[in-house]
């Protein structure tokens, strides 16, 4: 079997289940050194999300009598990538689609009106359909630098265009008049570019050091119109224009990787988010900015991963355990805390200052059959649990991908 690491993106969240060889996203997507350590293999990658379940793991909130249930997110973000090679230089071409503006699952929560949940008061369901897509291309050399002797290095840029449609639904049980209210809103960023840099360096035959830098941008949303309806009729119709600006943070990762034999790798991660700036601004339907004008400051946060890899003949088997702590604190330009459901002010002895904790446990397996040179099949499955305070949010999602070597 040939060693085959899938550029997923899709299921790692810090790139871990593709961190053996030296091949690694890192917190960055895809590092953009991969094509020249895969030498002679031209390939085609591909893959997709086919099933996902979200659920409320934190019981029944005490102030609303609520619990949202989960959403099967069906097929969707589809990916796929070709490498190649132009003399010395390795390449790789890709694009993904159900890319959104909003990083929301669909869900559905059902308020009751009395303590002992028996009485139901409506369901609100949430369905969010990522619309957008990216497209990408990275180059690498092989590099013999006077300081550091041999090294692979490589340079990514990424042409982004999220968008999403968003309809959220009302349903009122009839012992309170069972009224069908529905808000249909679409959301749209400008196009923009993202950049990254990558390098690799083998220590000896063992033992291998990864680097990646992604770099900050800028970009633009702007919301499309938002329609009201009730019962299947019309009823308002607010003009888009609202939108935002925000400034994506830089991610600095470094990454070691371990030869224990031919079969076996093992490697670690650690990952630093730089934080930034969100500049919430109201447009009008012309894109002129017309005040209201708010700056919210993400703060830093890091992450740590841990991954392993192991073939057995025709089969591959990846595993990979993420840590993320203190994401999402973010403050305004006086300091003071702000909750990210509510955008309400928080006191300095409030728990939610501390952030968003997620753990991220993953398992990929590969499958190159030897009677058919047919490529290499894979399955993915990644659970997600992010802690918010007493708020516990558990996501699973599953995955198929692909790869050809030519």
């Amino acid at each position: 079997m040939k060693k085959v690491i899938i550029a997923m993106t899709v299921l790692a969240t810090f790139g871990l289940a593709t961190v053996l060889d030296g091949v690694s996203g890192l917190g960055l997507g895809s590092n953009p050194a991969a094509p020249a350590i895969w030498k002679n293999q031209k390939r085609i990658d591909a893959g997709f999300n086919l099933l996902g379940k979200t659920a409320d793991a934190s019981g029944w909130k005490a102030n609303g009598n609520e619990k949202f249930a989960y959403t099967d997110s069906g097929l969707e973000n589809l990916w796929a990538t070709y490498t190649d090679s132009i003399q010395d230089y390795w390449y790789t071409v890709g694009f993904s689609t159900g890319v959104g503006a909003y990083d929301d699952p669909s869900t559905t929560t059902k308020i009751y009106t009395n303590n002992t949940k028996s009485r139901l008061g409506r369901t609100d369901t949430k369905a969010y359909n990522a619309t957008g897509y990216a497209l990408n291309l990275s180059v690498a050399k092989n590099l013999n630098l006077p300081a550091v002797g041999n090294i692979i290095g490589g340079v990514k840029v990424d042409f982004n265009a999220p968008a999403g449609t968003y309809i959220s639904t009302q349903k009122w049980a009839s012992t309170y008049g069972g009224n069908k209210n529905v808000v249909e809103s679409s959301s749209s960023y400008d196009p923009y570019l993202t950049f990254g840099l990558g390098a690799v360096k083998a220590i000896d035959a063992k033992q291998t050091l990864v680097i990646g830098q992604t770099l900050g941008t800028e970009r633009k949303m702007t919301n499309g119109d938002t329609i009201y309806k009730t019962n299947g009729k019309q009823t308002n119709k607010d003009k888009g224009g609202d939108g935002n600006n925000d400034f994506i943070p830089a991610e600095t990762a470094l990454g070691y990787v371990y030869k224990v034999s031919d079969a076996l790798e093992v490697a670690g991660a650690y990952v630093y988010n730089w934080g930034g700036k969100y500049d919430y601004q109201r447009f009008d339907n012309k894109g002129k900015d017309i005040g209201d004008a708010l700056e919210l400051n993400p703060q830093a946060y890091r992450g740590f991963g841990l991954a392993v890899d192991y073939i057995y003949s025709e089969f591959q088997a990846q595993g990979y355990i993420n840590w993320a702590k203190g994401s999402g604190v973010v403050k305004t330009e006086d300091g003071d805390y702000v909750d990210t459901n509510s955008w309400s002010l928080l006191d300095d002895d409030n728990k939610l200052i501390k952030g968003n904790d997620n753990t991220t446990l993953g398992i990929n397996l590969l499958w190159t059959p030897s009677f058919a040179n047919i490529g290499t099949v894979g399955v993915g499955i990644e659970n997600s649990k992010d802690v918010y305070g007493v708020d516990t949010t558990d996501s699973t999602t599953t995955a198929l991908f692909y790869t050809y070597l030519f």
